[in-house]
């Protein structure tokens, strides 16, 4: 029995049909927005004529209205068809980005942000419960890490599209590429099929003091709660570096280095999240989390000094094998550790702390750059991954 177990694991075809239809879509989705959150800033500054700090302020709404849908889907993804809600979900996406075509106003362009947000994060996270559904559990790790590959590809070509278009001012054009790659997104949809559990049984809890605790894990999942202090400050780091990377480049004089510093690091992640994910599976997470965190400190330590191009493109093959491969690696062992009726609200969780640190993240470590500069910025972030490290120590591996 055993041996027959050990061939179906080493046999098993991952990277099946219908796991690169779920890959699919999540990389459409992604590409939607990271193409937007490049052409709304634009947007913003040069069609209405508004502030930068404008222009952030639209360009963070979408997150808002992200961290919104994954609070109040979270408690419902091991409890919904999937299938029907990713369709009507995606239908909602597609109306939203109709939107952008009359944004000519700049509260418009707020409220189409939230909303756009808000399905984006009602999307992503189906598309997560229904991937780890496809995936067994004795690949989870590496599974994971391949489809968290279509969110890096998704990062490294909108982003150079965004900027060309913007660049020539065809804007039109770019919302019209999102409505077009979101009906493709629509369209695998009815390729798919998704794998429904059966749920456990509920405990009611009687007190008014468990009850309120009760009402607190139904929209975040406790045993998924250490990693997602971890992601948290380390996202709020990777938030700082996706917002500030071009103009610091810029005053450092590293503008070619700048520009294809996030390039660097989708291909780094492209081969390094599969090694992980192999790794994760055999050598357990420990190894995998903890290198990933040391690798990041030292993408930071590298930025923060940069004098030269080759210092920031380490740095970006640093981040993609630290940040990179720590953003699929958490998720896997978020899920490994929660309850299997709950592996939808453990994953919703772990993306609200994600985008929770992506939001405040730059906010915050903004004014350490007003006051002290951008490489005593980078350095705060190398020293706040020092602090996630020290963390996942003591509250995750010594606990192992």
């Amino acid at each position: 029995m055993n041996k027959r177990l050990s061939f179906m694991q080493k046999n098993y075809n991952i990277l099946n049909f219908y796991f690169f239809c779920i890959a699919f879509i999540n990389f459409c989705i992604s590409f939607c927005f990271y193409l937007s959150i490049v052409i709304s800033t634009g947007f913003a500054i040069d069609i209405l004529g508004e502030s930068t700090s404008n222009a952030g302020l639209a360009s963070g709404m979408f997150i808002i209205g992200t961290m919104a849908a994954r609070l109040s889907i979270g408690k419902s993804l091991d409890n919904i068809n999937l299938k029907k809600w990713l369709f009507f979900s995606l239908i909602i996406y597609l109306i939203i980005s109709l939107l952008y075509f009359i944004s000519y106003n700049f509260w418009i362009l707020i409220i189409t942000r939230f909303l756009h947000g808000f399905s984006y994060g009602i999307c992503s996270s189906i598309c997560a419960v229904i991937a780890t559904r496809l995936i067994p559990s004795f690949r989870r790790g590496e599974g994971i890490g391949y489809y968290a590959l279509s969110i890096v590809l998704a990062s490294a070509l909108a982003p150079f599209l965004a900027i060309y278009l913007a660049q020539q001012n065809l804007y039109k054009l770019s919302f019209f590429i999102m409505c077009i790659i979101t009906i493709l997104a629509i369209l695998a949809i009815f390729t798919m099929k998704v794998r429904e559990i059966k749920r456990g049984v509920n405990i009611k809890i009687p007190n008014s003091k468990a009850n309120f605790f009760h009402k607190i894990f139904d929209f975040f999942e406790p045993s998924s709660a250490r990693i997602c202090l971890i992601i948290c400050l380390i996202a709020a780091c990777f938030g700082a570096v996706l917002s500030f990377i071009g103009d610091f480049s810029m005053q450092r004089d590293l503008v070619f280095a700048g520009s294809i510093f996030f390039v660097v690091y989708a291909v780094t992640s492209l081969f390094g999240r599969p090694i992980a994910g192999r790794i994760f599976d055999k050598k357990g997470h420990n190894i995998v989390l903890i290198s990933a965190l040391v690798f990041f400190i030292l993408a930071l330590i590298l930025i923060a000094f940069a004098k030269n191009s080759w210092m920031l493109i380490l740095a970006a093959v640093f981040t993609g094998l630290g940040y990179g491969n720590f953003f699929s690696s958490g998720q896997s062992y978020a899920i490994k550790v929660a309850p299997k009726d709950k592996v939808g609200l453990a994953t919703s969780s772990y993306y609200i702390a994600l985008d929770f640190g992506m939001g405040v993240g730059p906010f915050f470590l903004g004014f350490v750059q007003s006051g002290f500069g951008y490489g005593a910025m980078f350095l705060v972030c190398a020293f706040i991954v020092f602090l996630a490290l020290v963390f996942y120590y003591f509250l995750i591996a010594k606990r192992a």
